[in-house]
C-alpha cells in the first residue's frame, strides 16, 4: 500500500459513511501550499469540509510546479466554484526580493500582482558564457568575489561590479539552481577546483546504483528487522534462493531479535555457499555497531568489507551520510524526506557553511541572499519537447527559481538562450558576456584546464 492507496481508502471510507466519527473532533481545516494538491487530495478536502466548521487554504498559483505529481494550478478555480461564498484575501507585498528581482520575475508568469517592500538593489545579471565549463568557472569566481575575495580574474572588471554588492556574503547565503540534476556535474567540478564548500539537495541518480541499494537494504534491515522487503533484498544479494528467502521470512517474521539467530543459522548452512557465510559474518559484525556508530563510519566499514573501490555513486552516498549522526535518521530522510531535507556534501567532511546546489523543484520554499540560475538554455528550460499544457508550469518553475533570491540574482546560459529570457524587462537587468579565463590570465595562471 502506497500513499495514493491510503488516500483512496480514506475517501472510500468517508464516502461510505464509515469515517464520519473521526471527523467529529475537527472544527477547522487548514490547507497549506494549496497549489500543490492533486485532484485526489482535493476530493478528500471536500469530504472533510462536509462536516467541518471552516476551511482555510493558503497558496500561490504562480508556484504550482508539481504537475508531474498530479498537482494543478486549477485548484483555485475549483475552490471558488465549489465554495462561491468563500472570502479571498490577496497578499500584495513581497517581503523577500528587491524590486529589480521581482520586476524581472513577474512578467515570466504574466503577473504584476506583487510589489516589493524591500529597498532598491542591484539589477539582475544576465550572463552569456561559451560552454557549461566556462559557466561553472564564471559562477565560481563570482562566489569568490561575493565572499570578499578578489583573485586576478576578479580584479578584471571589479570596478564595474563594485556597485552590485554592499557586503560580503557567507557561503550559506548563496545557491546555485538548475533544471535537472545532470547539470550539477560541471558546477561541482568548478567549485571543487576553487575549494568552495557546497552541499547538493535532493534525491540523485547515485541512489539507484546497485552497490548503494545493496548497502542501504542491509542497514535498513538492521534498523527495522520487520522490514520484509529489506530482508528479501539482502538475502537475495547474499545468494539465497527464493525458496530459502520464503522459508526464512515465514520462520522469523514474527520473532523478536531474530537477526542474531538468523546469522547463526546462515553460518550453519554456509558450507554450500560462500555468499551465505559472508552475509552471516556481516550480520555478526554490524549488529553490535549499527546503533552506536555514525552512518558514514558504518558505510566506510561496509565498503571495506565488500571491497568497494572507485565507485563514484558509493562515494556520493558517503558524502551524504556525513551530515547525520545516527543511522535511523539518515535512512529515514533518504526514504521520506523532502528534496530540501536530503543533503550531500561535496566531500566526506560535512561543511557547516556551504553553497547550496539544487534543482529548481528542490529549492521551492527556500530563500538565499544570492541565487545563480544556471544553464538557462533553449531545450533545458523549457525542457525540449515539452507539451503546450506544461509550458505554463515551466514558466512558473523559472519564476520560483528567480524569487528564491533576496538581493542578488544571476541568470546564465551558454549556446542558445531560453526563449523565456527574451521576456525579461530590460529596465531590470544587465546583459553581459563572461570573459574567457585564459584570455585574461594566460594559461600559466589558470586554475582550470578547459
Amino acid at each position: 500500500m502506497d500513499y495514493d492507496d491510503i488516500l483512496l481508502k480514506t475517501i472510500a471510507a468517508l464516502e461510505n459513511g464509515k469515517g464520519e466519527r473521526s471527523l467529529g473532533s475537527f472544527t477547522h481545516l487548514l490547507v497549506d501550499e494549496f497549489q500543490d494538491i492533486n485532484p485526489l487530495q482535493y476530493r478528500l478536502i471536500r469530504l472533510w469540509k462536509r462536516n467541518s466548521g471552516s476551511l482555510f487554504c493558503i497558496g500561490d498559483a504562480n508556484q504550482s510546479i508539481y504537475g508531474f505529481r498530479g498537482a494543478s494550478a486549477e485548484c483555485f478555480a475549483h475552490l471558488a466554484s465549489d465554495y462561491p461564498d468563500c472570502l479571498q484575501v490577496t497578499l500584495q507585498e513581497n517581503y523577500r526580493s528587491t524590486p529589480e528581482i521581482l520586476g524581472c520575475a513577474q512578467p515570466v508568469v504574466h503577473s504584476q500582482a506583487l510589489a516589493s517592500n524591500q529597498p532598491s538593489g542591484s539589477k539582475v545579471q544576465l550572463v552569456r558564457t561559451s560552454s557549461a565549463r566556462s559557466e561553472g568557472i564564471y559562477i565560481a569566481h563570482e562566489i569568490i568575489h561575493m565572499m570578499g575575495g578578489i583573485d586576478m580574474l576578479g580584479a578584471h572588471g571589479a570596478k564595474k561590479r563594485a556597485h552590485m554588492q554592499s557586503k560580503a556574503f557567507s557561503f550559506s547565503d548563496i545557491a546555485l539552481l538548475y533544471r535537472t540534476h545532470r547539470q550539477a556535474a560541471e558546477l561541482e567540478y568548478c567549485l571543487q577546483k576553487e575549494g568552495i564548500p557546497y552541499v547538493v539537495l535532493g534525491r540523485e541518480d547515485y541512489l539507484s546504483d546497485a552497490e548503494v541499494q545493496r548497502a542501504l537494504a542491509f542497514f535498513r534491515l538492521l534498523c527495522t528487522p520487520q522490514n520484509l522487503l529489506a530482508l528479501s533484498s539482502s538475502l537475495l544479494a547474499a545468494g539465497c534462493s527464493h525458496e530459502q528467502i520464503t522459508f526464512i521470512r515465514q520462520r522469523y517474521q514474527d520473532a523478536d531479535h531474530y537477526l542474531e539467530a538468523l546469522a547463526q543459522e546462515l553460518r550453519a548452512q554456509a558450507e554450500s555457499s560462500s555468499a551465505l557465510l559472508q552475509f552471516s559474518q556481516l550480520l555478526e559484525h554490524f549488529l553490535p555497531l549499527f546503533s552506536r556508530t555514525a552512518p558514514q563510519v558504518l558505510l566506510e566499514d561496509w565498503a571495506a568489507q565488500q571491497g568497494i573501490e572507485k565507485n563514484a555513486c558509493f562515494e556520493r552516498l558517503l558524502c551524504a551520510a556525513s551530515a547525520y549522526k545516527d543511522l535511523p535518521s539518515f535512512l529515514s530522510n533518504l526514504t521520506l524526506g523532502q528534496e530540501a531535507d536530503i543533503r550531500r556534501s561535496g566531500s566526506r567532511a560535512y561543511p557547516l557553511d556551504a553553497v547550496t546546489l539544487s534543482t529548481l523543484h528542490g529549492a521551492k520554499g527556500l530563500e538565499f541572499e544570492a541565487v545563480f540560475l544556471c544553464g538557462l538554455n533553449k531545450g533545458i528550460l523549457p525542457l525540449q519537447n515539452i507539451g503546450n499544457n506544461d509550458l505554463g508550469e515551466e514558466r512558473r518553475l523559472l519564476y520560483v527559481g528567480m524569487t528564491r533570491a533576496k538581493t542578488s540574482l544571476h541568470l546564465s546560459y551558454y549556446a542558445e538562450p531560453s526563449p523565456l529570457l527574451s521576456e525579461l524587462p530590460a529596465a531590470f537587468f544587465e546583459a553581459d558576456t563572461a570573459a574567457d579565463r585564459k584570455k585574461i590570465l594566460g594559461k600559466q595562471l589558470s586554475l582550470f584546464d578547459a
